[in-house]
């Protein structure tokens, strides 16, 4: 009869007593147990009766473990991996099982699949003892001697656990001297994520950077990325084109690419004495055709200041990539009027000031295009209607004062389709006074390369108040106030090749004081004041009303929190800011920000209340230069 029995080390042996497990064995296996294979076990419930899915969570490093016991043994193994004069037994199943190199070496029709030894060529032994090691243990040592070595194994191999330890190590070591080289390794092994890394570390310290001995060695290519980039940062125009002259110069045969190199540069944001004395002075803008163009691009834009929004290259962006919620003027819970232009700064979560407006305004109408802020007229501390307008640049930091509108107007809207200003009806007369209103049915546009007004079709019927949006390209006008019909339902459209409104539907509610909104293709109609149950006007409306362009239709959306009228309004990001205003119910104008979130169909009130209470102001999303915006938001 057999015999069976535990061990010590739990393997069944013979016993003197056929059946019976000795209790001295049989205590240590229950020892083993407690302390070793109840660990690391994860236990899930599979919905079936008296059953559970159980997991060992190491059960990949005992197999590993296993494997390089064997290996240490040089027990099982089945081929000799030969390099130099060493020589390394190795599993062909494990080194197959990470290395997409050996296993096609050892599943395919080769000498290899079944030969005893095989020959490695072009790596050191040295390189190799790490690399095998690395499949045995997951474990390897890299130091800034050998990551490229290990890096040409590992792609060669293509081993991709050891291709990201190099990732991770050449990116920890970026810095000023060996930005340039990681570069060049990324490049070679196609690491698109140590490229980045590198750009991003290249772009924040361009001005260092080109002062080093590897700044040189760029290519062209890579060169004009940086140069061209929104992300580059502690430069200005003229320190980046000092670092392409210099590269250009550092080899005679580079000046053939000098209009590639420096048509990166930003000539017109560049001031017109700089132009002269800093970029003019370098012989070859003045002798290549193509650089003597790209200052006359700067000097045209310099010389047509009105002109600017619509001389529109990739050299009159500001370098930035950071969209900012901007607010100007609006009226104190007093009524007096406002000259603050402030931006909210996300990382300092605090509203900053710009360059505040020259004259205080409310009730102003306020749009972007090409670039600038336009502020155009409104109500002024006298509460009188205003035909003024300005325009605010973001990179002098400065108002430019545009010629005055046909006839002045407040509480309209204001809008841009095709580089083109066109303000909708509004109201003219003193605030204070209601008897003095005249509401307008009148439309005008302005045409910034001559700094003129001309007039536009009318509207069918006059609106005091009234919401817009351009969405492609067609401009959306919805409801708005007239005496005696109270509050408005109608949406209109405007076609600027036509110069012709065309009626669509009416909105499901009537509204005054509103917002309008485009996200993707969806008009959002938000807020305003309107009629309430018993046929009066002092309510908030809480109803938010999706116009669809395509089809002519309506569908509800999320309500708001609270009543927001005379507010400012503006998308950043797919997202619908709508800054103060105020309410019907309580009177008062708040400093609220309502934010809708398009994506989870929800609104909600930000940590970033507005610096007080304010009605009328007017708000928009513009590029700010990053000089003036805190870094890594």
């Amino acid at each position: 009869m057999a015999q069976s029995g535990y061990p010590k080390d739990g393997v069944l042996i013979g016993t003197s007593r056929p059946g019976v497990t000795p209790k001295r064995v049989i205590k240590h296996v229950i020892r083993w147990e407690s302390q070793e294979l109840n660990s690391d076990i994860d236990v899930q419930n599979n919905g079936r009766r008296n059953s559970r899915n159980f997991t060992v969570t190491t059960h990949g490093d005992y197999v590993l473990q296993g494997f390089r016991r064997l290996r240490d043994q040089n027990d099982m193994c089945d081929v000799t991996l030969l390099v130099d004069d060493a020589s390394f037994p190795v599993h062909r199943a494990v080194m197959a099982s990470v290395s997409v190199y050996f296993k096609s070496m050892f599943n395919q029709e080769f000498v290899e699949r079944s030969a005893a030894t095989v020959r490695i060529h072009d790596v050191s032994e040295q390189i190799m003892r790490k690399v095998i090691d690395f499949v045995y243990t997951g474990k390897i040592e890299v130091n800034v001697q050998d990551v490229q070595d290990v890096l040409d194994a590992a792609s060669r191999f293509q081993i991709m656990g050891l291709m990201g330890v190099c990732q991770n190590f050449v990116i920890r070591e970026i810095s000023l001297e060996t930005c340039i080289d990681i570069l060049y390794i990324a490049e070679r092994y196609h690491l698109t994520g140590v490229e980045n890394d590198v750009d991003s570390y290249i772009l924040k310290n361009f001005y260092a950077v080109s002062k080093t001995p590897g700044f040189f060695t760029l290519n062209m290519e890579k060169l004009c990325f940086y140069l061209g980039s929104n992300r580059v940062k502690g430069c200005t125009e003229i320190d980046l084109f000092h670092a392409a002259t210099k590269w250009l110069r550092h080899e005679p045969d580079r000046l053939q690419m000098a209009s590639t190199v420096v048509e990166n540069i930003r000539f017109p944001l560049i001031s017109p004495s700089d132009l002269v004395q800093f970029i003019q002075s370098a012989e070859f803008m003045r002798t290549d055709p193509k650089c003597m163009a790209l200052l006359k691009e700067a000097a045209d834009y310099q010389r047509l200041r009105f002109a600017q929004p619509v001389l529109v290259s990739p050299r009159t962006h500001i370098r930035s990539e950071c969209n900012s919620l901007v607010t100007i003027g609006g009226a104190h819970a007093d009524g007096r009027p406002s000259d603050v232009a402030s931006f909210y700064d996300y990382k300092m979560k605090k509203w900053r000031t710009l360059v505040n407006l020259e004259v205080p305004v409310k009730h102003h109408g306020i749009a972007v295009m090409g670039g600038f802020i336009w502020v155009v007229g409104g109500m002024n501390r006298n509460s009188e209607t205003i035909a003024t307008g300005y325009r605010y640049d973001p990179w002098r930091h400065e108002w430019l004062q545009i010629s005055q509108m046909n006839e002045p107007r407040a509480c309209y809207h204001l809008a841009v389709i095709h580089d083109r200003l066109y303000a909708i009806a509004g109201r003219q007369g003193e605030n204070t006074n209601t008897t003095s209103i005249t509401i307008l049915r009148t439309a005008e546009r302005y045409i910034p390369e001559d700094n003129r007004w001309e007039y536009i079709a009318e509207l069918p019927n006059r609106t005091d108040c009234p919401a817009g949006a351009v969405h492609v390209g067609t401009l959306y006008i919805s409801g708005g106030f007239d005496q005696p019909e109270g509050f408005l339902p109608h949406m209109r459209c405007y076609d600027a090749k036509l110069d012709l409104w065309q009626d669509r539907k009416q909105m499901p509610s009537s509204r005054g004081f509103h917002s309008m909104a485009v996200i993707k293709n969806k008009i959002y109609i938000i807020g305003g004041h309107g009629m309430d149950d018993r046929g009066g006007y002092d309510t908030d409306l809480l109803d938010v009303d999706i116009y669809l362009p395509g089809t002519d239709t309506y569908e509800k959306g999320r309500p708001m929190l609270r009543g927001q009228g005379c507010s400012g309004c503006t998308v950043l990001d797919g997202t619908i800011y709508v800054v103060g205003g105020g309410s019907r119910v309580s009177g008062q104008p708040t400093n609220v920000i309502s934010v809708f979130d398009s994506v989870k169909d929800s609104w909600g009130e930000v940590v970033m209340e507005f610096i007080e209470p304010m009605y009328g102001a007017g708000c928009c999303s513009v590029l700010l230069p990053a000089d003036i915006i805190t870094e890594d938001v």
